[in-house]
């Protein structure tokens, strides 16, 4: 399976665990996401660089009211989108915490944001 994430960049930390929730990927999956170091997108880093027991955690506080919704951007880089966009709310989907991801840049001449 192979997920391509390029769009509204906000959202795919949300659409990445809406589709683990989903069953949509997997263990062997690809999942390749686009302008994630340049311009940005820290949320994603810290999701798919996170440990198995640091999602679990975040789970956890989830469920006990605590909100892990948090686009992570300024509201200038959530409104870039609006005129196409109708909404700028973003899913509380738990994701998968039991999903391990590996990151890593293939091939690019950004910096690695290591």
């Amino acid at each position: 399976d192979l997920m391509f994430l390029d769009h509204h960049k906000p959202v795919y930390v949300t659409d990445l665990k809406i589709s683990e929730s989903l069953g949509l990927i997997g263990v062997g999956s690809v999942i390749i996401a686009d302008n994630i170091i340049s311009p940005g997108n820290p949320p994603y880093l810290k999701y798919v660089r996170s440990s198995v027991e640091e999602k679990r955690r975040n789970v956890r506080k989830a469920m006990n009211g605590s909100s892990t919704v948090d686009a992570g951007f300024s509201s200038t880089a959530v409104g870039l989108y609006k005129k196409r966009i109708s909404f700028d709310k973003f899913d509380s989907s738990l994701g998968n915490p039991n999903f391990r991801s590996h990151s890593e840049m293939l091939e690019g001449s950004e910096p690695t944001g290591e």
